[in-house]
């Protein structure tokens, strides 16, 4: 996805280091990157995972926009 599509405010699907897909809400962007607040983890039928996942403290982290997806 590039920076221009991607809404402030909204949630999407965002690829994560460890190789699963997490809900994350976009809270600012840049030209290329974006700044998100990480939430559960997307599971195998692309809703919340039951079990309240935690990233620890990173909570809000820049990334590259083309790791998000649409819900």
């Amino acid at each position: 996805m590039n920076s221009e599509e991607v809404e402030i405010g909204k949630t999407y699907r965002c690829d994560w280091e460890d190789g699963r897909q997490y809900f994350a809400t976009v809270l600012q962007k840049n030209d290329q990157r974006v700044l998100v607040s990480v939430g559960n983890k997307v599971n195998a039928d692309g809703d919340a995972d039951d079990v309240a996942f935690s990233l620890g403290t990173v909570g809000h982290q820049w990334v590259d926009a083309k790791q998000l997806h649409d819900l």
